[in-house]
């Protein structure tokens, strides 16, 4: 919803690829511009320039339908619709009625209204939450170190991403007091360390503001957020008002040439300040930025977190970013089938909203809205030169080689998986260069190469990005202000483990169909005739057994890219019978490796016959090891979610 990236098929076979934000630029500084009065874009022509590359993008990617809202110097200077919000009935998207899912858009509105309480003197952004929470106690798992609402402010909490089961209610959901209890997710590293989008900061945002106000969360916001700035057509209430409900878009992704509904708008979800169940429209949103873009409190677009000096970090929610040498104030919002984009450049008084209904083909609607944004930035805004080939200053740079670990890679759930199908690797290429796969935003874009500028400091090729290494060995670029990697030791390498799974599947699938099919346990029960002998092959048949039915019901779950952003919120039964068989399948190859210990002592069966169940039982444990680290075991025991 919660995604910028904010993805699972990068995850199952690369759709969390959908998680990230968007792709930009060049050599970074950590402070907006002040406007100038002279510089306008002249935007007022724009239109027939959006509308090509809109309809384009619709017709090529099998999106629906698309609003976009454009302003400048306080006004709106473009607000169109393009296709349709409900295919059945032909309803048509409009940037003034239809009313879409904000995903993630509305954390902007609760790191505002969190800065209202800090202005207020409410809160102290710097004091252990924990201080501030009445309804739930923060783990102190690094006593020396709480977690501050600045921390949250700039996704630098050390929270684990979790956000499986978010949205699966089909009723009522629980209260944000209860969810943020029942969810809150283990604390993998100290806070202030590396950026990691997560959403459980953003819900504890919200708990702050019940706690602190004894108001719901939506009423504080709708009452001193939405209420100001006339955004009549915006809610965070679980039940929205029924005028906003009947104008709400459908959510679609494309399956075999049809468009299918998401499940947004069947399901419901207490996650509202990180995004789920708020509603806004594009006209709305154009509100929004106008108010960002004309207050003289620029706090929440100002950068407050920076891995590295030299690349742009976090503001309060929106992302610090450097395009063609402008500053953008970026923020993303991406939920199945709902897709958007706000881009302010503070310099220009501008601010560009685009959000679509649809997933898009391979899910590639997440990229298109910053495709455009880049776009408009392009024909519109001056070039300053700082795009280009650049003159590196060469050097050793192989120290920096090797595999990196996204920050927002769950450990404690399937989705951590993304590090096993889709790591980011580093190669050094030549004298102050550098290659680098699973960097890149743009899903037609796999490999990105890099020159040298200064002692650990990079530029892409044609200028287009930044990254650096900081001293403790992370990369960080200038693409994702909202993540970190960290490097991993050889023996923790994604590649091992994948070919490791990779041989230990082939021999628990191979062992499925061997035993029975060549009557092993009759002829090595031949001169045994003890039943513990059978009974150590019904257990090896039994793992094999497990690790068949894990793999089908993966590839009954890959069969559809797009459906696989929606399996984290909601839950899947096959995804929860596979993980869950993977738990049963732990028993059986621990019984299998008992008795392989025992065959050996009694000297079971051939010494051949000895060997095939000693292999048998070795794959089950190594593909139980790949399964524990990855997150793909549904431990304990669930079925529904």
């Amino acid at each position: 919803m919660f995604y910028a990236r904010a993805s699972i098929r990068a995850t199952l076979s690369k759709a969390f690829v959908l998680f990230v934000l968007v792709f930009i630029t060049a050599l970074p500084g950590t402070a907006l511009a002040e406007p100038d009065d002279a510089s306008h874009a002249q935007l007022s022509e724009i239109e027939p320039f959006v509308d090509d590359i809109i309809t384009e993008q619709l017709s090529d990617h099998e999106i629906p339908g698309a609003v976009i809202s454009v302003v400048e110097d306080g006004k709106t200077t473009l607000a169109k619709g393009y296709g349709e919000a409900d295919i059945e009935s032909g309803t048509e998207m409009d940037p003034d009625d239809t009313v879409l899912y904000a995903a993630s858009e509305a954390k902007l509105f609760t790191a505002e209204a969190i800065l209202q309480l800090i202005e207020d003197g409410k809160l102290d952004p710097h004091a252990d939450v924990n201080k501030y929470l009445s309804s739930v106690t923060i783990a102190d798992t690094y006593p020396d170190d709480p977690i501050t609402t600045e921390h949250l402010l700039t996704y630098t909490s050390g929270f684990d991403n979790d956000i499986y089961g978010w949205a699966q209610w089909e009723d009522e959901a629980p209260a944000l007091s209860e969810f943020a209890a029942d969810e809150q997710p283990p604390r993998v590293r100290k806070p202030g360390q590396l950026s990691a989008y997560n959403n459980y900061d953003y819900v504890l945002m919200g708990l702050l503001i019940e706690d602190i106000t004894g108001m719901p969360y939506s009423d504080y916001v709708n009452k001193n957020i939405f209420a100001p700035l006339g955004m009549d057509s915006t809610s965070a209430a679980p039940q929205p008002p029924k005028e906003l409900e009947q104008r709400l878009a459908k959510a679609y992704r494309p399956t075999e040439g049809v468009q299918t509904e998401t499940f947004i708008g069947d399901r419901s979800s207490p996650a509202a300040p990180a995004g789920g169940d708020t509603i806004t429209t594009s006209s709305d949103m154009a509100r929004y930025m106008i108010g960002q873009l004309e207050s003289t409190d620029k706090t929440m677009q100002e950068q407050h977190f920076a891995a590295h000096d030299n690349i742009p970090g976090m503001g309060y929610a929106f992302e610090q970013r450097h395009y063609g040498g402008h500053t953008v104030v970026l923020k993303d919002g991406d939920l199945p089938g709902t897709h958007h984009n706000v881009a302010l450049l503070p310099e220009y008084g501008i601010g560009i909203h685009i959000a679509y209904n649809g997933d898009g083909t391979d899910g590639g609607a997440s990229w298109r809205g910053k495709e455009l944004i880049h776009d408009i930035i392009d024909e519109y805004l001056p070039d300053t030169g700082d795009d280009g080939e650049h003159r590196g200053i060469g050097g050793d740079v192989s120290r920096y080689a090797g595999e990196y670990r996204d920050t927002r890679a769950s450990h404690s759930n399937f989705t951590g998986v993304q590090t096993l199908t889709g790591p980011v690797t580093v190669e050094a290429t030549g004298d102050g260069a550098l290659s680098t796969v699973g960097l890149s935003e743009n899903p037609d874009v796999s490999t990105q190469n890099w020159v040298q500028m200064r002692q650990g400091e990079f530029v892409r090729e044609d200028g287009g990005a930044s990254l650096a290494f900081t001293p403790d060995g992370s990369l960080v670029t200038s693409q994702t202000p909202q993540a970190g990697y960290e490097r991993i030791g050889w023996y923790e390498s994604p590649m091992l483990h994948l070919a490791l799974v990779s041989v230990c599947v082939t021999v628990l699938l191979a062992g499925f169909i061997v035993i029975p099919a060549l009557g092993l346990t009759r002829k090595i029960r031949r001169g045994v005739g003890t039943w513990s002998a059978r009974i150590a092959w019904s257990t090896a048949w039994m793992s094999t057994l497990c690790a068949a039915m894990f793999v089908t019901g993966f590839v009954l779950v890959l069969r559809d890219s797009n459906r696989l952003m929606e399996m984290p919120l909601t839950g899947d039964l096959t995804l929860s019978i596979a993980l869950n068989t993977v738990t049963v399948m732990a028993l059986f190859v621990a019984g299998a490796l008992v008795m392989t210990a025992t065959s050996w002592w009694k000297r079971w069966w051939t010494g051949w016959g000895r060997v095939w169940y000693s292999l048998i039982a070795v794959s089950g444990v190594g593909f139980m090891w790949v399964a524990i680290t990855y997150g793909l075991i549904g431990f304990p025991l669930v079925i529904t979610v």
